[in-house]
């Protein structure tokens, strides 16, 4: 697999996570912000925006559908203790 075809799916499992944020969506300055969220998706920073969805995540009452989504984009990019985390939040 190619370093664009792993970005590509790691970009999907970050965005299938995003649509599965429950509604309305608790946000603030310290727990992490989907505008910035976006604005590390734009420029292919990957590991950072799976940071502020995460923390977006924790703030909030996410489905375990989250999680999953959460944990597929963490192994794609062997974030192994982000992985971790997630694994935690499913259990």
């Amino acid at each position: 697999m190619s370093l664009q075809e792993s970005w590509n799916i790691t970009r999907c499992h970050l965005k299938r996570a995003r649509h599965l944020l429950p509604q309305p969506l608790r946000e603030d300055s310290e727990g992490g912000s989907l505008t910035a969220f976006e604005e590390f998706l734009l420029h292919n920073e990957l590991g950072l925006a799976f940071d502020e969805l995460e923390m977006i995540g924790m703030g909030n009452h996410c489905p375990p559908a989250f999680w999953r989504a959460m944990l597929a984009a963490a192994e794609s990019m062997q974030l192994f203790d982000q992985a971790e985390r997630c694994r935690a939040e499913l259990l």
